[in-house]
């Protein structure tokens, strides 16, 4: 790794640097910065005065940038160019007056602490620590946990995810993982002498307006359910009543907040009834946030399952401390442990609909796992793509058909086995109460047909291929696995899992339908660990780093 770090004070005499890299992409590199106010990486155009520090580094041959903003978050660019481009970049950059300029060498990102210290002698690993690039596990341990974190006599505030799956006609609770999981630190607040804990949380995609089906009032009574304590509900979880409420809490009360997606400033835009997207005004989200702060003391965030999102709750609290949760703690300490050192052979089984959501996981994995099942819906377009299967009316992404050459020989040259279906549980229509029918991958799904679940030969092989892990992670069922007619081969994998587990395997469940599913088998204690976080987990196995772990207060 090449690395260059850069202070943002005012650069004079920038010019050039629009030379055209071997594939036509033309990569200005602080191209006058001084006059223009902004400089631009690619196409991300960045006011140089919301900068705090840019890094550039080489990964085989291309250019990588993270610019550090100095409100915490970190923005990626990632340039097809080679090495020779980027030194006659550099000779460029030591031209430049006013710049403070430190150079190392080291492996990767994510090599070991203590050779990622003693090569880049201290200076790119402080700009990789303060941006999330550093490994997650050195990150983790910096920042402050709850356990650390002094509560007695405190108003804790506490971002939970309670975004919990519900019956589209009941509203009744179908899985209570999430709100299980946050239980440990509201505990533990109230244990250890706080004041009172009040919760937000959000619930479904309201869209920044009060929708009564996304209201977290059911949630409330699992709540008290679980914690076996009377729950407060707020109808709001802003304004001056629900300061004051807050304010003049009792000794050990528990209020949980109404949705904070219920207003448009949560997640800075709203869509109206026309389905148009408006953006939220920048004054009511500070007040937004201002008004959230004003509801307690100290902060946590255990709400692993929205790290990944740069929202008021997550990342605009202005509370002098903010900590981990016991439950962030754990996430990221489990998925640092398998991104890092994993053990081998390690094994990732992906699932879900459409390659194009899931073409970053799968690059970003393709350099870490021995081998790689697919299943589910994107299965059909890898073979179709491929083989030229006939797949019926089963699930096929356009978009996503036209990267998959590109990651099978991706797959190739690192020696990762791709293990794909080779037969069907298929049905005449997407409806629990279809007709059940069979395919082969040889012969093709009939027109009239669709692949619902995987069949029993690609039960006993992907079986096989399950039991040889030391590390299996899994993200996305590889059936309708809702439908007990179609639940065979998600439960097959399952029972697999649990197997490998048994015999000593880490095997980690990536969050979301495949948490439901682990639910609804009664596996969630016989794996190793069972993820919060859907999304969240999906970008850490991206490589990505997460606003709501960067925005926490360092340990002191």
């Amino acid at each position: 790794m090449l690395a260059l770090i850069m202070s943002s004070e005012p650069i004079e005499g920038v010019g050039g640097g629009d030379r055209p890299m071997a594939n036509g992409t033309r990569c200005y590199i602080l191209l006058n910065a001084a006059s223009r106010g902004t400089f631009k990486l690619s196409n991300l155009m960045v006011d140089k005065d919301a900068v705090e520090e840019l890094l550039c580094w080489t990964v085989r041959g291309n250019l990588e940038c993270a610019v550090r903003l100095r409100n915490g978050h970190v923005r990626y660019v990632h340039l097809r160019c080679s090495v020779i481009l980027l030194l006659a970049a550099l000779r460029l950059f030591l031209c430049i007056r006013h710049c403070s300029i430190s150079f190392s060498a080291a492996c990767s990102k994510i090599c070991s602490p203590s050779i990622f210290q003693r090569l880049c002698q201290g200076s790119v690993a402080a700009f990789a620590q303060r941006s999330g690039l550093q490994r997650l596990k050195m990150s983790l341990s910096n920042k402050l946990t709850i356990d650390k974190l002094d509560v007695k006599g405190k108003r804790v505030l506490m971002r939970v995810d309670f975004n919990v799956p519900q019956d589209k006609s009941t509203l009744a609770i179908t899985n209570n993982q999430r709100i299980t999981a946050a239980i440990p630190s509201i505990k533990y607040a109230l244990d250890n002498g706080a004041k009172s804990v009040v919760l937000m949380s959000h619930l479904g995609r309201p869209d920044g307006q009060k929708k009564d089906k996304y209201s977290l009032k059911p949630v409330a009574e699992e709540l008290k359910r679980l914690l076996n304590k009377e729950v407060t509900f707020l109808s709001d979880c802003v304004g001056p009543e629900v300061e004051e409420k807050c304010k003049n809490a009792c000794d050990g009360e528990v209020i949980l907040l109404e949705n904070v997606r219920f207003h448009a400033e949560e997640e800075g835009s709203s869509v109206d009834d026309s389905g148009k997207k408006i953006k939220a005004d920048k004054g009511k989200m500070e007040e937004f946030q201002q008004s959230l702060t004003k509801l307690g003391d100290v902060y946590v965030n255990d709400a692993f399952g929205t790290a990944h999102r740069a929202h008021s709750s997550v990342t605009g609290i202005k509370l002098e401390q903010r900590a981990a949760g016991f439950l962030m703690k754990k996430e990221l300490e489990v998925f640092s442990k398998c991104l890092e050192k994993p053990d081998h052979p390690f094994l990732a089984i992906l699932g879900g609909a459409k390659v194009k959501d899931k073409i970053q996981l799968i690059e970003n994995l393709l350099d870490k796992v021995d081998e790689l099942i697919i299943g589910g819906g994107m299965a059909f377009t890898f073979l179709k793509q491929l083989n030229g299967m006939k797949i019926g009316t089963s699930l096929f992404d356009e978009e996503g058909s036209k990267i998959v050459e590109k990651l099978m020989d991706k797959a190739k040259t690192k020696n990762v086995k791709i293990h794909l279906p080779v037969d069907f549980v298929t049905g005449e229509k997407f409806d629990k109460d279809t007709p059940v029918g069979a395919a082969t991958a040889s012969e093709g799904i009939a027109d009239n047909q669709m692949g619902m679940d995987c069949g029993p030969e690609t039960i006993k092989q992907f079986t096989e291929v399950i039991k040889r892990a030391k590390l299996i992670i899994w993200n996305g069922p590889v059936g309708v696995f809702e439908w007990e007619k179609f639940a065979k081969g998600t439960k097959a994998v399952m029972d697999a899992v649990i197997e490998a587990t048994k015999q000593g395997a880490t095997t980690v469940i990536g969050g979301g339908d495949t948490a439901t599913a682990a639910a609804n088998f009664g596996a969630e204690d016989k794996v190793t660990h069972v993820s919060t976080g859907g999304g969240a987990s999906l970008e850490l196995l991206e490589g990505k780093n997460l606003p709501g772990v960067a925005t926490l207060s360092e340990s002191k």
